[in-house]
């Protein structure tokens, strides 16, 4: 290892155990109020649409109601079995990726995969239940999450989990390009009868939180969600059951680094989930999982 990297590997190993609380907690503040900010606005874009197409199928309903030729086609409707959650799914790990991740800083050779560290948030709305809790493992790079709010009364879950590091460059500026090359795999199912409205999405990004040479959160720089699934969907009755997969989808993204200042640098995988039941007739159910692994991360300062 060159001079450069022993020396970014010497200043992670030597932070203040207090400097990395303080960092640690700034972090995940910023984190929660960022996603639970970019809920607000999923949930208000969600009522803003429900509020313009409701009134058209409440309307539907009741004619559909009304139609003495079609009472035991509603009959039939209302009495579908509510569908269990679907099996989970295998952890991912693309075949030539490491058991334990490969972990690079700065020089871009190895160093212990011990200094990661693991972040995870939930919001939980109406009748609801979060079948699996998000998961994350240090040691292999794993994650994972199930969502499956239930639909009685309506509700919803969202959630992401996350795994990163803190990178220290000393008193060296220029330019620090974080990248991952994680592998996923993902599954997802919904259901909409007499257009109850159900909703989800997945998604899988970087972020990166910066702070002073004391540890005091300043700003979080990066911030991105690149979707691997979005749908909002009322339908008469059908259901969707897409998938898909990666054995490697790169991530990178660049920032300017400057001297005496900490940045915590994460992957993550996030989503949400949203079912409902109207009062009357009409239902929806959603049930969604991912799993990622984190085969390769680098932090180099250019």
């Amino acid at each position: 290892m060159n001079s450069a990297g022993a020396g970014i590997q010497g200043r992670q190993r030597h932070i203040p155990k207090s400097k990395l609380q303080k960092i640690a907690a700034g972090g995940k503040v910023a984190m929660y109020r960022a996603s639970e900010e970019r809920l607000k606005q999923e949930q208000a874009a969600r009522a803003d649409r429900q509020a313009r197409l409701e009134p058209v199928h409440a309307a539907l309903r009741t004619a559909f109601e009304n139609l003495p030729e079609l009472t035991l086609a509603r009959g039939a409707l209302s009495a579908l079995p509510k569908r269990e959650p679907s099996p989970r799914l295998p952890h991912s790990s693309a075949p030539y990726t490491p058991k334990a991740p490969i972990v690079k800083l700065g020089s871009m050779y190895p160093v212990d995969t011990g200094l990661f560290q693991t972040r995870s948030w939930i919001s939980e709305w109406g009748d609801n239940s979060l079948t699996v809790p998000p998961v994350v493992d240090s040691e292999t790079g794993a994650m994972s999450f199930f969502l499956a709010p239930a639909n009685l009364g309506g509700g919803g879950v969202s959630c992401w989990v996350a795994l990163g590091q803190i990178y220290a460059p000393g008193k060296d500026q220029g330019t620090l390009i974080f990248g991952a090359n994680p592998s996923y795999s993902w599954n997802a199912w919904w259901n909409s009868t007499l257009w109850c409205e159900v909703a989800g999405k997945l998604w899988i990004g970087q972020a990166v939180n910066r702070f002073d040479a004391s540890g005091t959160y300043i700003d979080t720089p990066v911030l991105t969600q690149n979707l691997l699934l979005s749908f909002d969907d009322h339908r008469f009755n059908d259901s969707q059951n897409p998938s898909g997969a990666s054995a490697g989808n790169m991530l990178s993204t660049s920032i300017p680094v400057e001297g005496d200042l900490f940045y915590e640098c994460w992957v993550w995988i996030g989503g949400f989930a949203a079912a409902n039941d109207i009062s009357g007739g009409g239902w929806s159910h959603a049930d969604m999982e991912i799993s990622a692994h984190i085969g390769a991360f680098t932090l180099e300062l250019r």
